[in-house]
């Protein structure tokens, strides 16, 4: 693993990965069309060839609870919400839940 510098486009290299990390506090939070969303938000994700994986860290009281490996290839927004219906197996991320093989 190799840390980037502050104006690489992504934060990690990990065999040969690119890895951009993000990390996001449980909240409530305003969405389009302006009703109320429960989750993780990780707003800023770069589309494009900028990296081969998000990192998404989800953080409640300080620790990381759950992670994230998501390829940029099935990330194609530039905010991805993780909510309880993802953590529970049945959203759109759920298969990327502590998928850390993915980048060795």
């Amino acid at each position: 693993m190799v840390r980037q510098t502050t104006c690489a486009p992504f934060d990690l290299l990990v065999n040969t990965h690119r890895v951009d990390v993000k990390h996001a506090k449980w909240g409530e939070w305003e969405h389009r069309g302006g009703h109320y969303v429960k989750g993780f938000v990780f707003a800023g994700l770069r589309r494009g060839s900028d990296c081969d994986f998000f990192d998404l860290l989800c953080v409640i009281d300080g620790k990381v609870a759950h992670r994230f490996i998501v390829p940029a290839s099935n990330a194609k927004v530039t905010t991805l919400t993780i909510t309880r219906r993802t953590l529970d197996g049945a959203g759109k991320y759920s298969e990327w839940l502590d998928r850390i093989e993915e980048l060795l």
